[in-house]
């Protein structure tokens, strides 16, 4: 089963203060729809970080998961930092960046919002919907 997962974070500092806190999860979960699990906005919260915390944890060390993430030693660095997951688990990872990359190593740019434009036909729309909230 095939696992997506986006941690959505407080601003990026240097060490020591990185990786910074999580304030939100996306997490799509093969055959159900994706979620946005909202904790640590100024508004518009919709769970506590617990309950995203629980969720992702379900598939973390489960052999049987393929997790996909963009940049994915980023993501990693905030789940074992702030939520104490183990650093190596059993799930097989795929990192998205890095498969653009090998796609055209000459690509200007790995960026999650114009490599799914690019490879996916998804433009970057909520773009234009968090400018406008």
């Amino acid at each position: 089963m095939k696992v997506c997962y986006d941690f959505e974070t407080e601003g990026i500092e240097s060490f020591p203060n990185y990786p910074p806190k999580p304030v939100g999860l996306a997490l799509w979960v093969e055959g159900q729809a994706p979620r946005y699990y909202a904790w640590g906005h100024p508004t518009e919260n919709n769970c506590v970080e617990s309950e995203a915390k629980a969720e992702l944890a379900k598939y973390w060390n489960n052999p049987d998961i393929e997790l996909i993430a963009q940049n994915m030693a980023f993501d990693i660095a905030v789940a074992v930092k702030h939520w104490g997951f183990e650093l190596f688990n059993q799930a097989t990872m795929h990192d998205t960046m890095v498969q653009a990359f090998l796609i055209d190593p000459h690509a200007a740019t790995y960026a999650l919002k114009p490599s799914a434009e690019k490879y996916l036909g998804l433009p970057p729309e909520e773009q234009d919907a968090v400018y406008d909230w």
